[in-house]
């Protein structure tokens, strides 16, 4: 079964936080900050765990990501992306476990958050990642970074 490279990455950093490493925490400032670091993209309020993902590919496009813990529920949290993310593409998807991998996805294919739920169909968060390419993937590449199958071109 196909994962999603942010599925991936966001199980990575699940194991590694569980495997009791320390990487790139946030020291306070999380809490207050209002956009992501990496991206420069408005950040959810009351995210304050913050982890460096390990740097990917998708599409042989080099990405680097961002992770935020934030309690909360999927649609609320997705209204205040929709109401702060103007022109953002959204994308639906759910992965084997039963867990919505919702994408908000710049149209120029710099930028992305995937907002991963709880498994099996539960209305709450799980994490908010977000990702920056280090070249635009193509308008199909960004429509299926959250999905099983991938189309590059």
């Amino acid at each position: 079964m196909r994962k999603t490279v942010l599925e991936t990455l966001a199980m990575t950093a699940l194991a590694l936080a569980m495997g009791g490493l320390t990487l790139a925490l946030g020291n306070g400032t999380a809490d207050a900050a209002t956009s992501d670091s990496l991206t420069g993209l408005p950040l959810y309020p009351g995210a304050p765990f913050t982890m460096k993902l390990p740097n990917s590919t998708f599409c042989g496009v080099a990405l680097q990501g961002t992770m935020y813990m934030p309690d909360g529920k999927i649609a609320t949290i997705e209204r205040w992306y929709a109401a702060h993310l103007s022109g953002f593409h959204f994308y639906h998807a759910v992965d084997g476990s039963e867990r919505t991998q919702d994408e908000f996805a710049k149209p120029d294919g710099t930028v992305a958050i995937n907002i991963t739920g709880d498994p099996k169909n539960s209305p709450d968060i799980y994490a908010i990642s977000y990702a920056k390419f280090a070249r635009p993937l193509s308008p199909a590449a960004m429509a299926t970074l959250n999905q099983r199958t991938v189309k590059c071109n």
